[in-house]
Formats: structure tokens, C-alpha cells, sequence
């Protein structure tokens, strides 16, 4: 069968297990949800990597109803309705379609309680650049708590953001004061992310 020849029958059980944690886990999560919104139990925080940031340990992306167009008044009470539970961390990016024009409008009177995460999918430094500007519009928000570079599938794709003009550079070099210099990858990288980092060129 095609099944045997795709997945081992080691693999096959791995991903049944992870596919019942998931099932299993999502009552908890909303449950949790539902007596975090009447105040009466804070969603626990975490620190946030070496951002120093302390962070709910539950987030809010910007996939589902908030990565559409033209659905203004779900997604932003989707959003709404996590700030107000207490939810901490929110994150999106241009690739989301409409995601950020929504948190742009529902952010407008927490913005100083959500940290707050988007990302660059471009790969070379102008055209980060190009989108953060964009991005800091749709939202709203003269800052970023956190920008991450999207979506990296390959080492070529390192090779090409921490080479000459790539992206990193839009946040080593820039002079906004808006950007913080946190800096982190979105998604795990190939091993030789590493070496990549002490090989990239200096600054001018």
C-alpha cells in the first residue's frame, strides 16, 4: 500500500501519538481559556528566550480566522477576547493576509500590555526593510517587540539573508528607533546556521 511505502510503521505510530496529544490537549487549552476570561486565574508567563520578556505561555497567532481578508469583526473579536483572557503574546505576519490590519484596530488600547511579534519573509535587506515599514502601518505601532525572518527551509536560504544586502542586515544596520535588536529565527534552522553567524561580514 502507498501508506507502507510513505511512512514506517516507527513513524506511523509517532505521528498517531502526536496527532491523540493534540486531540487531548486542545479541551485543556480551551478550557483554560474559559476561566482565564472571567479573571479569576492568570494564564502563567514564561520568560521569552534572552528577550528578557515575560510572556503568557499560551499565544495568539495569526493563522485561522485572522489570516483572511475582509473579516474584520471576527478577527478582531477573536483578538479582543484573548487580550481580555490575558493573553500576552501576539504574533503575525505580512504573509497572513489581512492579520495585521486586524491587530492594528484590536490593539489600539493594549498595545502596551502585548508584546508583540511579526515577521519579514523577504530575504534581502531593502526588502525587509520595505515590509517592517509596511508592517508597523498596518499595525498600528511605532515598535516591534519581536521580528523574525519567515519561514527558512534551507541552507541557501541563510547563505543568501546573512550574505551581502541580506536581511539581517536590515536589523543589524538599522537606525529606527522603533526596532528593538532582537533578532531570531521563525522556524529551526539547518546545522549550519552557526557557522553562518560567525562568518557574516562586518559592518561598514
Amino acid at each position: 500500500m502507498l501508506i507502507d511505502r510513505l511512512l514506517s510503521r516507527r513513524e506511523f505510530l509517532r505521528l498517531g501519538a502526536w496527532t491523540a496529544a493534540s486531540v487531548a490537549l486542545a479541551p485543556l487549552l480551551a478550557s483554560l481559556l474559559r476561566r482565564t476570561a472571567s479573571a479569576t486565574e492568570a494564564i502563567p508567563t514564561r520568560p521569552l528566550g534572552k528577550t528578557g520578556a515575560r510572556v503568557t505561555i499560551l499565544g495568539l497567532g495569526g493563522e485561522g480566522v485572522l489570516r483572511t481578508w475582509g473579516r474584520r469583526d471576527e478577527a478582531v473579536a477573536v483578538i479582543r477576547r484573548a487580550l481580555d483572557a490575558g493573553i500576552t503574546y501576539c504574533d503575525t505576519a505580512p504573509a497572513y493576509s489581512g492579520s495585521q490590519d486586524y491587530y492594528g484596530e484590536a490593539l489600539a488600547d493594549y498595545r502596551e500590555q502585548v508584546f508583540l511579534a511579526s515577521k519579514t519573509h523577504d530575504r534581502t535587506r531593502d526588502g525587509s526593510l520595505r515590509l517592517l515599514e509596511q508592517s508597523l502601518k498596518r499595525l498600528r505601532t511605532d515598535r516591534l517587540d519581536l521580528w523574525q525572518l519567515h519561514d527558512l527551509t534551507s541552507g541557501e536560504e541563510l547563505e543568501e539573508i546573512f550574505g551581502k544586502g541580506g536581511a539581517i542586515h536590515a536589523g543589524l544596520a538599522t537606525r529606527h528607533d522603533f526596532l528593538k535588536r532582537v533578532l531570531e529565527s521563525g522556524q529551526p534552522g539547518p546545522p549550519r546556521r552557526r557557522r553562518g553567524r560567525r562568518s557574516r561580514p562586518k559592518r561598514p
